[in-house]
């Protein structure tokens, strides 16, 4: 895998791939509605569309809530395949840095819905949050490949789905949080087993599992099965050191 930097890495970071396609990465500035509206029509897609989610779309067709709102343990980071004048998302993430447990989807939203059982939510009390970043709307453009409407590119969505984890691993290791916690589809729990995440799963159901993940063995892990390519994408943001500091522009 060829990687090749833009000479101004902490202004414009780019990630080409092998077929010279150009990604693009970095957290949303909160005024940048058009990717924010991007990003929150591919939740849409993915979650209500593909996954059956019951949750409301807006009258322009996107899923957004509460969090989505201006919050200052709330971050968006999100990934897009580049051409000369337009961009395409490919995937996204919204991290949460709890200071209390109680500012998580999973002591709200999961909790109120029954989800997650009050003896399940309890264990979480003995482990100290601020160590943790709660993943949710995590989701990444179907397929192996993702060919936008009107163009020849084609972009690998494995290289999205990582350089979407770069923004969690930038984010952890900026408020070094070594661990993360979110409820997992139980094909995507497949997906983590095959891609070497080293997690426990604390609560599994037929609709989705608890999961806390240590990001950092996650990492060795990969590592020791030769996937220096993928650990390099996923520490992408850490490695350009410009961590959260850069949003897309």
């Amino acid at each position: 895998m060829q990687n090749l930097l833009p000479q101004n890495c902490a202004k414009s970071p780019e990630y080409i791939d092998e077929n010279g396609c150009i990604y693009t990465a970095g957290t949303l500035a909160r005024q940048d509605t058009q990717r924010h509206d991007a990003y929150q029509r591919l939740r849409a897609d993915i979650f209500v569309t593909h996954m059956h989610w019951k949750i409301p779309l807006d009258v322009y067709g996107r899923e957004h809530d509460r969090y989505d709102q201006e919050n200052e343990t709330v971050t968006m980071h999100c990934v897009f395949g580049k051409e000369t004048s337009t961009e395409h998302i490919l995937g996204g993430v919204r991290l949460i840095a709890m200071q209390r447990w109680q500012d998580s989807m999973l002591f709200n939203e999961f909790s109120a819905s029954h989800f997650i059982p009050a003896d399940i939510l309890k264990k979480l009390l003995d482990l100290d949050c601020r160590t943790f970043l709660e993943i949710t709307r995590f989701c990444v453009q179907q397929g192996r490949w993702y060919s936008p409407p009107l163009t020849t590119q084609r972009y690998q969505t494995a290289c999205a789905r990582d350089l979407t984890y770069a923004g969690v691993y930038a984010l952890a290791s900026r408020l070094n949080r070594p661990y993360a916690v979110g409820i997992a589809h139980p094909n995507y729990l497949r997906i983590m087993r095959l891609a070497h995440f080293q997690f426990e799963e604390i609560y599994p159901t037929p609709n989705g599992s608890l999961v806390l993940i240590d990001l950092w063995r996650t990492i060795d892990s990969i590592l020791a099965a030769k996937g220096d390519d993928r650990a390099q994408r996923m520490l992408w943001d850490v490695k350009q050191e410009a961590l959260l500091t850069r949003t897309l522009t």
